[in-house]
């Protein structure tokens, strides 16, 4: 590979004897190996007796082999650091892995196993079913986009398997048998029937004898497909309406459209993001700046055979679906009479040749593209050969697409209707003094005695702050530049002191409200103006607001910098400000906060944040009264105070030239003035010092949402790092205690802890989905390890696990240019060291299992508890 080029020469395909196709490719930059094994199996190749099984198995390989036993394959992922994770879609089911280098031979090994030695234990089968149940519950009911979903696929397919639900109904999960499942798993989990790709910091040769040895067995097994009843072709429109209990109404329309390797998806491809793609979009300017839609997406059929070309929109709470559906196809029936210009055309293209080259520079996304390609159309390098096909698309093409298949005839159309109200149960602050349930996990859940070798716990050398160079303009802008050629794109951070920790009483969500009114244009330009700029170049711009800053990310290829700092300049220093477009920024930050606190999560955390905090009012949790209560005039002057180049920073990481870059930099930025006053200091905010327990009770819900959490230690504490690693132990990942404990033994499909390390406090808060049969055994369980947490020794093995696997993250944070450059952002912004990584693994490393108990007496025997319930509750389980 060439300075980013994709190049076919570089890529390395070959099918081995027993049918398994093989692609390689180096990519030198990056320290790291993706891997993904894609199998041809999904929806499609199911039938009425095996709906909802490949998603069952993908659930399954993650499971015991003949080589490695229950919970080892993420506790090997772990000890390298990695991510693995899975996803079934309605052709194909899709495992893909990122590790450090080194771990790639542990990788390939899993692979290889769970391909051909899946076992598939009745034992496993029987608890994994009730995950699943719980990830129907939240995914499929709970959800009001999976909900709609299902209804518009299933109206749009009354024959064809794309109809059905991926994970199958409720019906379908509880009638799984080992004997189905097993029967199902030597039919497609073959090598005739798989892709592996892995791309990366790789000799290609070697990797290829390794998966030869490793997966080159000699296999008599070919897969029987079941015959694939066709679709009769739709003559009138189709409708479906739901019912679902959330606060915001959704449309969802669908029209059948050709396979995603027919030149007319390149047409329909284009389309999509001169519809609905950015803020820049038509339907930004028909819909969206009306407030006729919070939110709208349209996407074209990316599958095998005839699927769908939807377009989704959510609707605020008075909002019409009929006036968003008669505008919708009134533009459709608009580009089918009229078509769209040749220079807007042009443009379309411009930009999607762009966003192709930003979006693959990465290991991870070139390795699942080339397996993806491979496994649908027999063709590794479809996505490429698409963006040629896309840059072939006239002007006749888009309308002759839009005129056959975009039309009311060829549509269903499925809409989401709020039901019910949300009511307290009750919202008392309690005393937290019941008695801590006596419950042992049992041993088979123990830590696994898996081999940690010392060099998984050395932390290493290199920092993510290595080789960078800083510049401090006179107006003190901190710039900080890494210069890196492996791809012809740059990324850059931006951020000012605008944080959430400087908002006035009674003002909370300023600076969000701020920050997203800065995206709304300059005083010479619009909103849609404005983000047109850099989506023209196949980029966007984002602004985000956190405690202590807000900052974002644009990233660009190399020849746009000066467009890009352009933009991040006027963004900082001339936004307009509108009257209407800040009232339109609350009104829909206010329908959004609405949808959120009806849902049990969104309740729970909500409880959480505020009755957590002292005082309450200081939780950067908005209400709709201190949202309300903003003005045009408190946004003027929030900006002009901290939005200022003193504690600014702008990072930039990429393939650039320092000396044009920083002279680009000095351009737009060196004329930016300080205000005459000083900054102000920010309040300290504090934990609450006394225990709580709240209960929502959400009508129409199914689910549960808890979060139950302590104090922990604030970021320059001395147990800040052995609470990274308590936090890590407890609650993140499937192989963590709170994993195997709750989720691995069916009773949620979510539960996970986080450590929220703040300059003024911290919170250690874990977070656990379930339904009613399964809440009061999943509470149990939950307090059951916090509470052995607090009073028993971490094992060696798990301190030493969990020490390899944080060193080892620290390595996939190298593996963008986006990402390298948010954690320079961060860093510089929190006026910490560049190379702070280096030094906090360095502190890791050397953690014993008694500085975790001394850390962990020191912060749960205050005996201060923080719970939050809502959902689904009820007296009886209260």
């Amino acid at each position: 590979m060439k300075n980013g080029e994709f190049r076919s020469e570089d890529i390395r395909i070959t099918q081995l004897e027993n049918g398994l196709t093989v692609i390689l490719q180096e990519m030198e930059y990056s320290p790291v190996a993706a891997v993904t094994v894609a199998y041809r199996v999904g929806p499609l190749w199911e039938t009425q007796k095996t709906r909802g099984l490949s998603h069952f198995c993908e659930h399954m390989m993650f499971k015991d082999s003949e080589k490695y036993g229950p919970g080892k394959f993420w506790q090997i992922v772990q000890r390298n650091g990695g991510l693995a994770n899975a996803y079934t879609s309605r052709d194909i089911t899709v495992y893909f892995s990122v590790v450090p280098i080194a771990g790639l031979e542990d990788i390939l090994n899993l692979e290889s196993d769970r391909m051909f030695n899946c076992l598939m234990d009745a034992k496993e089968v029987t608890s994994e079913k009730k995950v699943i149940l719980e990830e129907e519950l939240l995914t499929s009911r709970e959800s009001p986009e999976g909900a709609l979903d299902i209804s518009l696929y299933s109206t749009a397919f009354n024959t064809h398997p794309y109809g059905n639900s991926i994970t199958g109904d409720t019906a379908d999960i509880q009638s799984f048998t080992q004997k189905s499942l097993k029967k199902f798993y030597r039919n497609f989990y073959n090598p005739s029937n798989a892709v592996i790709a892995v791309v990366g910091r790789i000799d290609t040769d070697s990797v290829f004898r390794r998966i030869k040895n490793l997966f080159g067995f000699e296999s008599n097994v070919t897969a029987v497909r079941p015959a694939i009843t066709p679709e009769p072709p739709q003559t009138g429109t189709r409708r479906v309406v739901i019912q679902h209990p959330s606060q915001l109404p959704r449309i969802s329309i669908g029209f059948r459209v050709p396979a995603a390797d027919q030149q007319v998806s390149s047409a329909l491809s284009l389309f999509s993001i001169y519809l609905a793609s950015g803020r820049s979009s038509r339907f930004e300017k028909l819909l969206v700046k009306p407030g006729l839609v919070l939110d709208i997406a349209a996407s074209t059929n990316t599958l095998i055979q005839t699927g769908l070309y939807t377009i989704h929109a959510v609707l605020p709470p008075e909002g019409s679906p009929d006036e968003v559906e008669n505008i919708i196809f009134s533009e459709l029936e608009r580009v089918s009479a009229e078509g769209i210009s040749s220079s807007e055309i042009k443009r379309l293209k411009k930009r999607r040749m762009a966003w192709s080259t930003i979006s693959d520079a990465d290991p991870q996304s070139r390795s699942r593209r080339l397996s993806t390609g491979q496994a649908r159309f027999d063709d590794p390098l479809h996505f490429w050969h698409s963006i040629v096909n896309t840059d072939k698309v006239t002007t006749d093409e888009i309308k002759a697409a839009v005129s056959r298949y975009l039309v009311k005839d060829n549509a269903t159309i499925a809409g989401l209707k709020p039901m019910g109200s949300i009511s307290d149960y009750n919202t008392p602050k309690v005393p937290a003094e019941s008695v801590q349930p006596d419950l042992i996990p049992p041993s088979s859940l123990k830590p696994s005695d898996i081999d940690i070798p010392d060099k998984f716990i050395n932390a290493p050398s290199v920092s993510v702050g290595d080789n960078t160079r800083e510049i401090i303009l006179e107006n003190n802008l901190r710039i900080i530049l890494k210069k890196d050629s492996s791809f012809p794109v740059l990324s850059l951070g931006f951020s000012c002191t605008m944080g959430s920790d400087r908002e006035p009483e009674g003002l909370t969500g300023l600076s969000e409200v701020t920050a997203e009114a800065m995206l709304y244009g300059t005083p010479s330009e619009d909103s849609i103006r404005f983000n047109s700029r850099l989506e023209n170049l196949g980029s966007s711009i984002d602004l985000s607001s956190g405690n202590k800053y807000a900052g974002g990310i644009v990233t660009v290829l190399k020849k746009d910098a000066e467009e890009a700092l352009s933009v991040v300049s006027d963004l900082f220093r001339k936004p307009a400000f509108r009257e209407e477009d800040i009232n339109s920024i609350i009104r829909d930050t206010i329908a959004s906060l609405s949808e959120w606190t009806s849902t049990p999560i969104g309740a729970a955390m909500d409880s959480f944040s505020k009755q957590s905090t002292d005082p309450p009012e200081k939780s950067p949790v908005p209400s709709k009264e201190s949202l309300r209560a903003i003005t045009r005039n408190d946004i003027v002057d929030f900006h002009r105070e901290f939005c200022r180049p003193s504690g600014a920073v702008i990072t930039a990481v990429g393939d650039f030239n320092e000396n044009d870059l920083t002279g680009l930099i000095r351009k737009h930025f060196s004329d930016w003035r300080n205000p005459e006053f000083p900054l102000k200091e920010t309040e300290e905010v504090k934990n609450a010092e006394n225990s709580y327990e709240s209960v929502i009770q959400l009508d129409g819900r199914e689910q549960i949402a808890v979060i139950l959490g302590s104090p922990a230690p604030p970021r320059l504490d001395r147990d800040h790092y052995a609470f990274h690693i308590l936090n890590g132990i407890l609650g993140e990942g499937i192989g963590s205690r709170l994993g195997r404990s709750i989720r691995e033994t069916g009773l949620t499909y979510h539960v996970s802890s986080i450590y929220l390390p703040f300059y003024s406090r911290g919170r250690l808060a874990i977070i656990l989905l379930t339904s009613p049969s399964a809440f009061k055994e999943a509470l149990e369980k939950l307090s059951s390890e916090l509470s052995r947490l607090a009073e028993s020794p971490v094992s060696r093995n798990e301190l030493r696990l969990e020490k390899a696997s944080y060193i080892g993250r620290q390595e996939l944070g190298m593996m963008k240019y986006s990402a390298i450059s948010r954690i320079l952002l961060n860093y510089a912004s929190l006026n910490l060291p560049l190379d702070h990584d280096r030094n906090s693994l360095r502190i890791i490393a050397k953690l014993t299992e008694i500085d975790l108990q001394k850390a962990a007496e020191r912060w749960f025997g205050k005996g201060i508890s923080y719970l939050s319930v809502a959902g689904a509750v009820n007296e009886d389980l209260i």
